[in-house]
C-alpha cells in the first residue's frame, strides 16, 4: 500500500524490477492523478489518522497489505501507525512520531539536551498568544504535524498575531488533526540540512548542505516561492560541517533511528547550530 506523492510514488513503482499489487490511499487534490485501475481510498486529511486506519482496513480486506511506503512527510505518522496496527514490518508509530510530530520530536530533543529554539505546543488558535507572550515575538506558527513551510508564518507581534488570526490562511492551522506549534523566530547566518543513511543506528553517509536561502524567506506559507530555491553542499572542510554532523548524530541517537534516512534542518545562528526539525525522508 502507498500513500502521498502520486508522481513521486507512481516513478518509484514504474522503475522497480518487480510488480508489486498496488492500494492507495490518498487526499482528493491527488486522488485523480492515479491509474484508475489502482484500489484507492481517498481520506480528508492524511494526518488524520483515524480516516487513514478505516481507509487501509477497507483495502486490507480486499488486498493483504504486506508493506507500507510513503515520500509524504505529514504522512510518515500515519504510515507508522498503520504498520503498528496491522502488525507490518518497517518503522513502528512510535519512531515515526517522533520524525514527523514535532512537539513529540522537540520535547524528545530538548529533554536530552540538544539545542533546538524555545517553543511551545498548543491546542488550539485562541492560546497561541500567550505562547509568543511567554516565548517573546517573533514567533513562528505552523502545525505540529506539517510538510517544508506550508501553512507556517513568521509573527512579528501582537498586531500580526491578531491579523492571522482574523484571516482564512488560520483555518488551515485550526483545522488540522495535530496540536500546534508556537517557536522562538532566531535570526540565522545560514540553514543547512543533514542528509544521511542510518543503518543499525550509526550514519554510513553523512552530507551537510546549506540552502541558498532560508526556507522560510524563500517561500509564501502556501509554498510560493519568493526567492531562488535550492541547496549546495558544503566541503567536509567547511567550519559549520562538523558541529553539523555531530548534532545530526546525537538527534538520531535521541530519537532512536536504526535504519533510514534522514533529513535534518540546522538554523546557523552567531551563537551555534539549533536543530530545526529531523525527519526519516529523504530530500532537500
Amino acid at each position: 500500500m502507498t500513500f502521498g506523492n502520486p508522481s513521486v510514488e507512481l516513478n518509484a513503482i514504474r522503475q522497480s524490477a518487480c510488480q508489486a499489487d498496488i492500494s492507495v490511499i490518498s487526499e482528493p487534490p491527488f486522488a485523480h492523478q492515479y491509474p484508475a485501475s489502482l484500489p484507492i481510498k481517498v481520506v480528508p486529511d492524511l494526518r488524520d489518522i483515524t480516516a487513514v486506519r478505516d481507509a487501509a482496513t477497507a483495502l486490507n480486506r480486499r488486498r493483504p497489505i504486506n508493506y507500507i511506503i510513503t515520500p509524504a512527510e505529514r504522512a510518515l505518522q500515519a504510515a507508522g501507525f498503520l504498520r503498528t496496527y496491522l502488525g507490518i514490518p518497517g518503522m513502528s508509530y512510535e519512531k515515526a512520531n517522533l520524525f514527523s510530530n514535532k512537539a513529540a520530536m522537540k520535547n524528545a530533543l530538548s529533554t536530552a539536551g540538544l539545542p533546538v529554539t524555545d517553543f511551545r505546543v498548543v491546542s488550539s488558535i485562541e492560546r497561541i498568544a500567550q505562547a509568543a507572550q511567554d516565548i517573546g515575538f517573533p514567533v513562528v506558527v505552523k502545525p505540529a504535524i506539517g510538510q517544508g513551510t506550508a501553512d507556517t508564518f513568521v509573527i512579528e507581534n501582537i498586531l500580526a498575531l491578531n491579523v492571522l488570526l482574523e484571516s482564512r490562511d488560520v483555518a488551515n492551522i485550526s483545522n488540522a488533526p495535530c496540536q500546534i506549534m508556537v517557536e522562538k523566530f532566531v535570526p540565522m547566518l545560514a540553514e543547512l540540512h543533514c542528509d544521511g543513511i542510518v543503518w543499525k543506528g550509526f550514519p554510513q553517509f553523512l552530507s551537510v548542505s546549506q540552502y541558498y536561502t532560508p526556507a522560510l524567506q524563500s517561500f509564501h506559507s502556501n509554498r510560493t516561492a519568493t526567492h531562488l530555491w535550492g541547496t549546495h553542499t558544503l566541503a567536509p572542510s567547511h567550519h559549520w560541517v562538523a558541529p553539523a554532523s555531530k548534532l545530526h548524530n546525537k538527534a538520531i541517537q535521541v530519537l532512536g533511528l536504526e535504519n533510514g534516512v534522514t533529513h535534518m534542518e540546522i538554523l546557523q545562528t552567531k551563537d551555534g547550530p539549533l536543530i530545526g526539525e529531523l525527519s526519516c525522508r529523504p530530500g532537500a
